[in-house]
């Protein structure tokens, strides 16, 4: 019992440094919820009643005084004003400070096609109305640890310099290799052939936006993010923060395990 207390205690005081922007319309759920975040740990919740409020707060991205980007946002899609809950998420993915930061959205809407609008946007996950509180808090802890591991390995995502060149020469140099040894089954690996079975966790079930997939194709290609954003019109930094998106979704580290994922799962074609 005393380990657990201990172990409890120190989840707690490693939640309290972290920021999270919680949005719903719903003042009690705002404060219930709030409340419970707080009792867990989580002293920096900011609870906003709707998009235009959140957003200003994240685009603001000051908290006590410093200036940050919230580490987690838990949003309701269905929102009074201008913008609903999807509306908003498409405005952070937008945003090349915001772009990373995961989101979880809350909704009574159980249908695939609702849950499909919202991963399209850009969602990390999706949790229906009503639902346990514990799994929730598990959600967020789950999602800002992966953020922040690939944070750390990736560096920044809005920071151009932020990836080490050795390390990709590196990771490249793998990838090369696992493409030149391919076949149309997948690719081989120390143990023989890789199928969808070598990643129970992730499988085939992982969602993916058009631009995570176009980055996610260029990376089995062996370019670099240098090489990539010119291909897709867009910015290096917006190109780093679709890597970390990946590698937060499959729950993988890098690159080189990307492209076997991707090949072993069939969501590339190479």
């Amino acid at each position: 019992k005393k380990e657990r207390r201990e172990k409890n205690l120190a989840k707690k005081q490693s939640r309290s440094n972290r920021w999270i922007v919680l949005v719903d319309d719903d003042e009690e759920i705002r404060r219930s919820l709030g409340q419970y975040l707080f009792d867990q740990g989580y002293h920096q919740v900011t609870a906003c009643p709707n998009a235009e409020v959140a957003l200003n707060v994240c685009e603001e991205g000051r908290y006590n005084n410093q200036y940050q980007v919230p580490d987690l946002i838990v949003s309701d899609i269905r929102l009074g004003g201008d913008m609903d809950g999807i509306a908003f998420l498409r405005s952070i993915r937008r945003e090349k400070r915001l772009q990373g930061i995961p989101v979880i959205l809350l909704t009574a809407k159980i249908e695939t096609k609702d849950r499909i609008k919202g991963y399209r946007a850009g969602a990390d996950a999706y949790l229906a109305k009503p639902f346990d509180p514990e799994e929730l808090l598990s959600i967020i802890d789950n999602s800002i640890r992966r953020f922040k591991t690939v944070t750390l390995q990736s560096g920044d995502p809005g920071d151009d310099d932020s990836l080490l060149v050795e390390t990709m020469e590196q990771e490249l140099k793998e990838i090369k290799s696992l493409l030149i040894g391919k076949d149309g089954n997948g690719l081989l690996d120390h143990h023989g052939w890789i199928s969808t079975t070598n990643y129970p966790e992730t499988g085939g079930n992982v969602f993916l936006t058009p631009d995570e997939r176009r980055v996610l194709e260029h990376i089995c290609d062996g370019l670099t993010n240098d090489q990539i954003y010119p291909l897709m019109a867009c910015s290096k930094s917006r190109v780093v923060a679709l890597v970390s998106i990946l590698l937060r979704k499959t729950t993988l580290k890098n690159r080189t395990q990307l492209v076997r994922w991707a090949i072993a799962t069939g969501q590339v074609d190479i």
